[in-house]
């Protein structure tokens, strides 16, 4: 009588490899054609607290319309500051999403003093694949 399960074992062992092998192909396809509005937009820049004396920028926030705010705390220790947002979900150009910047300051008293700037957050029309577009907006 001739063994069966050794061969059996081979078999199965290479349908397995070969189904790994039709597998990964998909896999890789299908990522590129990604849900666009999951791609980022990171809002990164500079903002300075120099139209309030003596005051330094401790905090900025951006708030998308219909959405919640992000911030970005700062040292408080520089008088220009840089910060980065990250936000997804963001309308492709030519809507965008409308967004309010708000800027907040100290002085040597103590005293806290915000202004705010309102944009738009781009996302330019790219290919469907997952990618990061950084947009700059400096706060004065």
């Amino acid at each position: 009588m001739r063994d069966f399960s050794s061969r059996t074992r081979r078999l199965a062992s290479a349908t397995a490899v070969a189904s790994l092998v039709v597998a990964v192909p998909a896999t890789a396809t299908s990522t590129a054609h990604a849900d666009p509005a999951k791609n980022k937009v990171i809002v990164t820049g500079t903002a300075s607290c120099e139209r309030f004396a003596d005051a330094l920028v401790t905090d900025v926030s951006i708030t998308p319309k219909g959405k919640d705010a992000k911030a970005d705390n700062l040292s408080g220790e520089d008088e220009q500051e840089t910060y980065s947002l990250t936000f997804t979900q963001i309308p492709k150009l030519p809507k965008g999403l409308a967004a309010t910047a708000t800027v907040t300051c100290v002085d040597d008293n103590g005293d806290t003093q915000t202004f705010n700037k309102n944009f738009t957050i781009k996302r330019p029309n790219i290919p469907a694949k997952p990618t990061s577009v950084t947009q700059t907006l400096n706060l004065k």
